[in-house]
Formats: structure tokens, C-alpha cells, sequence
């Protein structure tokens, strides 16, 4: 019979101001704000041809940005990290004694290792959404608490 595993809860004592967060870069939302106009003008175009189902997406693209552009994709807090890549995504909280590694395959693919429970995981940390200077940032304060946890 198979173990529950206990999902993560952070009591009241860990929540805390975030030391630090990461919000989507202006370039990011600039990109995705002009794909959803473009998007939403072929669908008005389509319209005439009969085919008018990308303004759907488009102003699909359009909220989502406009949801996205204000929020914190990743809050690093005193003991634990939470990372919400996406205004439709849960929110996904990990502790810092659970991080294992951060493997730099490029400059593009940045992984994150941790365990949950007894199972190895990982997440892509979105580079394409997030400023250089605050990857490096990011990456410097992961590196610092995994050296802070194995000592």
C-alpha cells in the first residue's frame, strides 16, 4: 500500500516579506502584449474571409499579458522559494533544504533540482521571461542557500 505523501504547508512563523522577487521582464510583456494585437487584427481580417477564430486567442493573449504583467513569477523567502510562472498555474513552493542543484546547460536552459518527499524533481527556470541581470541575481541567492543547506 502506498504511502500519502504530505504535501508541503508553511506555517504562519515562515511567512514573511520576500527577501527577494522576480517579475516578468518589460521585453517579455512587449512581446506577448504585440502577439495578442496581432493575433486579435488577423482574426478581424479572418472575419471577412471566414475565419475568424484567432481573435479569441488574441484577446486570450491580451488578458493573460495584462494578468501577468504586474505579478511576481518567483519570491524567494527565508526558507523556502515560490515560483507561479503563469496567472493560470499553481503555485508551486519549494524549501531550500530540499534543493539539490541548478544545472546551467546555456545561457537559455537554466534547470532546478530538488526532492519532494522521496522523489527527485525539477523545474526550467523561464529565462526568455526575466531580465539577465535578475537571472544572475536569482541564481546567486539559489547557489548561495543550496552552500548554506550542505554545510
Amino acid at each position: 500500500m502506498k504511502k500519502k505523501r504530505k504535501p508541503f504547508t508553511i506555517t504562519k512563523k515562515e511567512i514573511m516579506e520576500a527577501i527577494n522577487t522576480v517579475k516578468p521582464s518589460k521585453k517579455f510583456i512587449n512581446k506577448q502584449y504585440i502577439n495578442g494585437v496581432l493575433m486579435t487584427c488577423v482574426g478581424l481580417v479572418g472575419i471577412a474571409i471566414g475565419a475568424p477564430h484567432l481573435i479569441g486567442l488574441g484577446i486570450f493573449f491580451l488578458v493573460m499579458t495584462s494578468i501577468q504583467s504586474n505579478k511576481e513569477i518567483i519570491k524567494v523567502y527565508e526558507h523556502h522559494l515560490e515560483t507561479k510562472f503563469s496567472a493560470l498555474a499553481s503555485a508551486n513552493y519549494i524549501k531550500f533544504s530540499d534543493l539539490k542543484q541548478v544545472e546551467r546547460v546555456s545561457d537559455k536552459k537554466i534547470f532546478v533540482h530538488y526532492m519532494q518527499g522521496d522523489k527527485p524533481k525539477k523545474f526550467r527556470v523561464p529565462v526568455h521571461m526575466i531580465d539577465e541581470k535578475e537571472v544572475s541575481h536569482f541564481l546567486n541567492i539559489l547557489d548561495s542557500k543550496i552552500v548554506a543547506v550542505a554545510s
